[in-house]
């Protein structure tokens, strides 16, 4: 298990440290914002999906009732 520290945009950082340390899977979180917040904010997961290299796994909090 890693865990790294940085500072700066997310998505650019993620994708970097990916590709350096050479990845199996990148699995993250998911706030579930909804399309529309989406398309105007491109999500960290969206971002990192289209980049990296190694499959992403994305990990949907399940609803509350």
């Amino acid at each position: 298990m890693w865990r790294i520290v940085g500072s700066g945009d997310a998505k650019d950082k993620i994708c970097n440290i990916v590709g350096k340390i050479e990845v199996d899977t990148l699995v993250m979180g998911c706030h579930d914002y909804g399309f529309f917040k989406r398309a105007i904010l491109e999500s960290v997961n969206d971002h990192c999906a289209k980049h990296v290299k190694c499959p992403v796994v994305i990990v949907k909090h399940p609803k509350q009732i």
